[in-house]
């Protein structure tokens, strides 16, 4: 008995179809893992900057929430100015220099027998300055708040001038992508000294 093999392999057509559907699979692969990771990398800087935003903005209204308009006595003797550079003129100004009550001279308080704060700390600065949130302190040290930020803005409206709008933009490019994240966090500051 005389056995039959039908032995066939791929035609040059059938071997071109297969190698489309490959590529188109491959090609498929690729596409959603880029769109994957790009998303991720997105993701991840609105967080970053969400994050740093809110952390600067937190630390400035806490130490802006203590200081006052108008003057007030360092060391219980000079009179200064309390808030500088931050007129009631409902315009945006790009930094804010103020003091907080501080014990400078040890006595365990800030008040005297009246209530009334008579120690203040030196001058506090915050401002804008290559694209971080600097805070500054006269005849001290400097500390970075929050990096990626593209605006700082401090606002005192005439009708209220014991409220100050602090506004923090920030921004980060991601490679990949041809518009920048963006995030905006605003918030309002009574000044309660």
């Amino acid at each position: 008995m005389k056995k039959i093999l039908n032995i066939s392999g791929m035609s040059f057509l059938e071997m071109m179809v297969s190698i489309v559907i490959f590529t188109i699979i491959v090609g498929s692969i690729f596409t959603v893992t880029y769109t994957g990771r790009l998303y991720w990398r997105v993701g991840t800087s609105q967080l970053d900057i969400q994050q740093q935003a809110r952390q600067a903005v937190s630390f400035m209204a806490k130490e802006l929430k203590q200081t006052r308009a108008g003057t007030g006595m360092v060391g219980g003797g000079a009179s200064v100015a309390i808030l500088e550079g931050l007129p009631t003129d409902d315009q945006p100004h790009t930094s804010v220099t103020f003091r907080i009550p501080f014990d400078i001279d040890n006595n365990g308080t800030v008040l005297n027998a009246s209530g009334n704060v008579v120690d203040w700390s030196d001058k506090i600065t915050y401002s804008l300055v290559n694209n971080q949130i600097l805070r500054s302190v006269a005849g001290g040290g400097t500390k970075v708040l929050a990096n990626n930020v593209s605006s700082l803005q401090f606002t005192r409206e005439s009708g209220a001038p014991q409220l100050i709008e602090i506004k923090v933009i920030t921004s980060k490019n991601i490679p990949g992508t041809t518009q920048p994240v963006t995030y905006t966090l605003s918030s309002w500051v009574h000044l309660e000294n």
